[in-house]
């Protein structure tokens, strides 16, 4: 049996990976994301298997989860620079057996159907333009097992809506209303829906003042950001103010 995973324990894995992730951090709405998912993954009594990191980018999440929770991880990126990154992280670990890269993209991953344990995909979908996150669920709800279990974080709030441009984001964001994630997430994946937690701001609203700063600006004091996070977010699974929301899905038995 290993220990609980700790999202405090992956933030100081990210700052032992290399001076990179020490200086740029985690970011301030993804901490409180990887307090869910660890959480999650205790309870659930994931600690063996194999996982998909969908989306991985340059997060420290597939190296933590395979040289700290036993899993077997493939990380899967369209960008070749992120995947490059993670190389990083596997060669400074060792975790070549523990941990696989694929530059791919979600909508078309390349992995047998049923061939998957659980998956994560945390901050991708709201990123997505058109139906690209229709088409990625789908995929997702292939790959994975039946008696797998899917890890989903989106954007939430009272009405859905497209964003051409959003600061935070740099580019286009979604954000999902309870509807939007049943016909673009759920329904999709044809996976079943078996929890859902919401977080958001505490009563200050610090990130509007945190992404209105220019990143160097931030740069300097990111380190702080798991502090931030947990000052100023909350999780449950009912939220006065949501700004996000984490879908804990499965995949039937036949």
């Amino acid at each position: 049996m290993i220990r609980q995973p700790s999202p405090l324990g992956l933030a100081m894995f990210n700052a032992g990976l290399g001076l990179r992730p020490l200086v740029k951090g985690l970011d301030f709405y993804r901490y409180i994301e990887y307090c869910i998912l660890l959480e999650q993954l205790w309870i659930r009594g994931i600690s063996n298997g194999s996982l998909l990191d969908l989306g991985c980018g340059e997060e420290p999440l597939s190296a933590y989860l395979a040289a700290r929770c036993g899993l077997t991880v493939t990380a899967l990126d369209a960008d070749e620079d992120k995947i490059m990154i993670q190389n990083r992280y596997r060669a400074s670990q060792g975790l070549e057996k523990a941990l696989t890269l694929l530059k791919r993209d979600g909508v078309d991953t390349g992995l047998a159907e049923d061939s998957i344990d659980n998956a994560v995909c945390l901050a991708l979908m709201p990123l997505l333009a058109n139906d690209r996150d229709i088409s990625i669920m789908r995929e997702i709800g292939r790959i994975v097992r039946p008696g797998g279990l899917v890890f989903v974080s989106t954007t939430y709030g009272r009405n859905y809506e497209e964003r051409s441009f959003d600061v935070s984001a740099k580019g286009f964001l979604r954000v999902y209303d309870m509807e939007g994630l049943k016909s673009r997430i759920i329904n999709p994946s044809g996976l079943t829906l078996r929890e859902m937690v919401f977080f958001g701001a505490r009563t200050f609203r610090f990130d509007r003042f945190w992404y209105s700063l220019p990143f160097l600006a931030r740069l300097p004091i990111r380190f702080l950001s798991p502090l931030l996070s947990t000052a100023f977010l909350s999780y449950e699974h009912y939220h006065r103010r949501p700004e996000g929301a984490f879908l804990i899905l499965s995949k039937e038995t036949s």
